[in-house]
């Protein structure tokens, strides 16, 4: 099912508890997707639990975090609300310092389904993953959180090339 892009949203440096962050997709959207990054260094993983929209969890994808400056999360919602402004609400019960990024994506076919994830943890200045997934004009959406100065390459449309810095 051939999808097509719909929109998106950053919000950096957020430590509320929960983070509530205004967003809206647009009226034909069928598959939300939520990446969020904690700052590890002199931090902890995010904690509180699924993020949601519009009161409706998200699920998670995949999670990844090491001993390094970041910890990384994707969760997706398929069917999410639309044509309006709505909370995506994120817990932090440990008032973490958190990236978000959100996109929003449309199925051809009107209707998405999640097909398969597969994340790193990778402390090499050249990180290297790769998914395949079952179905033709899926959509896939990476996080990578690293304090390496190299943009990553490869056969991908950047959302964001945001450069958080190193924290040590």
């Amino acid at each position: 099912m051939a999808h097509t892009f719909d929109t998106k949203a950053q919000w950096l440096n957020q430590t509320g508890n929960p983070a509530n962050l205004s967003l809206t997709l647009g009226s034909t959207a069928t598959v939300l997707v939520v990446s969020i990054q904690t700052e590890l260094l002199g931090g902890s993983p995010r904690a509180g639990g699924a993020p949601t929209y519009n009161g409706t969890s998200l699920t998670q994808a995949d999670s990844t975090s090491s001993t390094g400056e970041f910890d990384n999360e994707l969760w997706y919602l398929i069917g999410p609300d639309t044509g309006s402004s709505y909370t995506l609400s994120i817990p932090n019960t440990g008032g973490e310092e958190i990236h978000v990024e959100a996109s929003s994506y449309i199925s051809a076919t009107g209707a998405s389904a999640y097909d398969t994830a597969n994340g790193t943890t990778n402390d090499s200045t050249f990180i290297s993953q790769g998914v395949t997934p079952s179905d033709d004009g899926a959509v896939i959406v990476s996080a990578c959180a690293t304090d390496s100065k190299e943009a990553m390459t490869g056969n991908q449309t950047d959302l964001y090339q945001t450069d958080l810095g190193s924290r040590a």
